[in-house]
């Protein structure tokens, strides 16, 4: 859906009353990195919405490449194999990094004799579903959690005769916590158009265009589409 106010950390009158030496309210962006990704894999968004936005607080969730290997602990659930795998508790480590995040930032703001900041989760790929499950679990209007914003996340489970590379993890996603779940919560999905994808044994493709290819099918269900890439 629309969101309700415009997707901005402060609009022109913050930046006049800045100017004018009254203490404005700050806002927090906590990025959330997508599946096999590291905090420093978004260093330069990190730094393009510091420069763009200086008033507000950017941190990248604390994630390292080794701790994906976590979600293997799924492999010995039955339901895994069945394709009908609910996300808690294989993903907890990583909600409750998002958890550790948001009170940073609080810590932050509070220190620096503020208010605490209304929260952006800005989520790349399997980021997307993982916010959206934090929303569902934990208490995020305490925390003033505000707005979600993915960017080329799966949000829908595959079609039927598909294999599910999560699991089963994006079918209980929309039963559960379907679209536009958090009526209090602003929502922006962005998906991109960066390449588009061919079938396993297409003719004359590139081995980089067929692995695209191959990635878009497992999450829609069809290889010849355009998405971004990854």
């Amino acid at each position: 859906r629309c969101p309700r106010k415009p997707l901005v950390f402060a609009g022109a009158e913050d930046e006049r009353t800045q100017r004018e030496g009254t203490r404005t309210e700050k806002n927090a962006v906590i990025i959330l990195p997508g599946l096999g990704n590291n905090a420093e894999d978004y260093d330069e968004l990190k730094r393009l919405l510091v420069d763009d936005h200086e008033h507000a607080f950017v941190k990248v969730l604390d994630v390292r490449r080794v701790d994906w290997l976590r979600n293997a602990a799924g492999v010995v659930d039955q339901n895994y194999w069945k394709g009908t795998l609910s996300p808690r508790p294989t993903v907890d480590w990583y909600l409750e990094k998002i958890s550790a995040a948001i009170e940073s930032v609080r810590a932050e703001a509070l220190a620096a004799g503020g208010d605490a900041p209304n929260v952006t989760l800005l989520a790349h790929s399997a980021g997307g579903w993982l916010g959206r499950l934090y929303l569902k679990d934990f208490a995020y209007a305490e925390k003033n959690v505000v707005r979600f914003v993915s960017l080329g996340s799966p949000h829908l489970p595959p079609p039927d005769g598909v294999i599910d590379q999560t699991r089963g993890i994006l079918t209980y996603m929309e039963a559960n916590v379907p679209g536009a779940y958090q009526k209090d919560v602003e929502y922006v999905t962005i998906a991109g158009t960066y390449a588009t994808g061919v079938e396993l044994l297409a003719k004359s493709a590139s081995l980089s265009d067929r692995i695209v290819g191959l990635g878009y099918k497992q999450v829609c269900g069809s290889a010849a589409v355009p998405g971004d890439g990854v």
